[in-house]
C-alpha cells in the first residue's frame, strides 16, 4: 500500500505496540485512501472504532488500524489470508474484536482480537456467493452477517463459540445493517424500498428470527417550509443549495439508520425526513419526525442527539424536538459516521476518499 502517511505494512504476524503516552490533540489530519486500496475491499460501515482510540478500516487486501489522534501516522496493517481481498469489515470497541469478510465464493468470517490481532475464529457457511454486510452486538458475543444474492442468508453467529445461533433468507440486501446497542435480540436493515426489523427470540432450545417491514411516509416530504428551516439552521452551506431534497420522481426511501439509546430506532428519507420507529412494533413516534436540510446518507447518535451527514454537512438533530441546533462543514458529502466511544470524536469517511 502507497500513499501519504502510511508508513511501511509490517508482517502479519507482528503484534501490535503499546499505545504512546497521550499527548495534546492538534489540528485534525487526514486518512487519505487511495483509489487502488479500496479496488479489492470496501467497508459498509466506512471505519470503526476496535479500541477507545483506534480506528480500522478495509484498505485493499488488508484491515489498517491505527489512532485517531494522528490518522496520518504509520499504521498497523493485518492483511487478509485469502488472496482475493476483503468483502466488508467491522469491529466492536467494547469487546476489542474486528471481523471481516473475505471475497470469493463460499467466503469466510474471520475474527480478530484486539490489540494482539490474534485470529480468535473463522466462521464459513454464512454464504455462497459474498457477504455484504457484518454487525456486532455490543453487548453479547453475537454477530449477524448477510450474504449478497441470490442466497441471502441471514445469519447470527456466536464468535465466541464459533457457532451459529439463528439463520433465516432475507428478500433482498442491505443499505445498511446495524445490531441494536440496547438489546442484542433487536436489528435494523435498510432496503432499497423498506426498513426491516429482525427480532430474534428463543423456541425452546432453539433461536429463530422474525421481521417487521416498515415503509416510508409518502407525505413526509410535503412541507417545504419545514425542509427550508432545517437548511438556514444548518447554516450557510447547506441555506445556499448544497442540499436539498431528492429527485421528486424518486419513490420514497429509507437511506440511513441508528439506534437510539432508549431502543428506538431512527432512519433518514431520500425525501430529507427523520422518523424514529419504536421496535419491534416499527410504529413512528410522530412527535420526533423532523426535517433535514438535505437527504442524510449515515447517521450517528448521541445521548440527547442524533448527527445526520446531510451533503457536505454533519448536522446535529436534537432528538425531542427535532431542530437543527449545529452544523460542522466537511468540504465533501460523507459516506459514513462513527462516534467514538467516549463520544469526543467524530469520524467521517468522505466521497472524495479522505476521513
Amino acid at each position: 500500500a502507497q500513499g501519504v502517511g502510511w508508513g511501511r505494512r509490517p508482517r502479519g504476524e507482528q503484534l501490535l505496540r503499546p499505545p504512546a503516552p497521550r499527548r495534546a490533540m492538534g489540528p485534525p489530519s487526514n486518512w487519505q485512501v487511495q483509489d487502488e486500496m479500496l479496488s479489492t475491499g470496501r467497508s459498509t460501515g466506512g471505519v470503526h472504532y476496535v479500541g477507545d482510540k483506534t480506528l480500522m478500516m478495509v484498505s485493499g487486501a488488508c484491515v489498517k488500524l491505527g489512532s485517531d489522534a494522528a490518522l496520518g501516522a504509520p499504521a498497523i496493517f493485518l492483511p487478509c489470508p485469502s488472496p482475493h481481498g476483503i468483502a466488508v469489515a467491522t469491529a466492536n470497541w467494547r469487546k476489542k474484536v474486528l471481523a471481516f469478510a473475505e471475497q470469493g465464493l463460499k467466503p469466510s468470517i474471520y475474527v480478530h482480537t484486539f490489540p494482539d490481532l490474534n485470529l480468535w475464529c473463522k466462521l464459513d457457511g454464512g454464504a455462497d456467493l459474498e457477504i455484504c454486510a457484518l454487525s456486532f452486538a455490543r453487548n453479547e458475543s453475537w454477530l449477524m452477517s448477510l450474504a449478497a444474492e441470490p442466497d441471502l442468508s441471514l445469519v447470527v453467529w456466536d464468535w465466541q463459540a464459533g457457532t451459529q445461533l439463528a439463520r433465516t433468507t432475507a428478500l433482498t440486501t442491505c443499505s445498511a445493517l446495524a445490531v441494536s446497542p440496547v438489546d442484542a435480540h433487536h436489528a435494523a436493515m435498510v432496503t432499497k424500498t423498506v426498513l426491516t426489523l429482525w427480532h430474534m427470540r428463543k423456541a425452546y432450545d432453539a433461536y429463530e428470527l422474525a421481521s417487521t417491514d416498515v415503509m416510508p411516509p409518502e407525505n413526509e416530504g410535503d412541507d417545504d417550509d419545514a425542509v427550508a428551516a432545517a437548511a438556514a439552521a444548518a447554516g450557510p452551506m447547506m441555506s445556499a443549495g448544497a442540499g436539498g431534497r431528492g429527485d421528486a420522481d424518486d419513490a420514497p426511501c429509507f437511506t440511513a439508520v441508528a439506534w437510539a439509546p432508549d431502543g428506538s430506532v431512527y432512519v433518514s428519507s431520500n425525501t430529507a425526513g427523520l422518523h424514529c420507529f419504536d421496535v419491534p412494533a416499527g410504529v413512528e413516534r410522530a412527535h420526533r419526525r423532523a426535517a433535514l436540510p438535505a437527504p442524510a446518507s449515515a447517521l450517528a447518535m448521541l445521548k440527547a442527539h442524533v448527527l445526520c451527514a446531510c451533503g457536505p454537512s454533519v448536522v446535529w438533530v436534537e432528538l425531542e424536538s427535532g431542530a437543527a441546533c449545529l452544523s460542522v462543514g466537511l468540504g465533501s458529502p460523507a459516506r459514513s459516521l462513527c462516534l467514538s466511544p467516549a463520544s469526543v470524536a467524530i469520524v467521517a469517511t468522505c466521497e472524495d476518499g479522505e476521513v
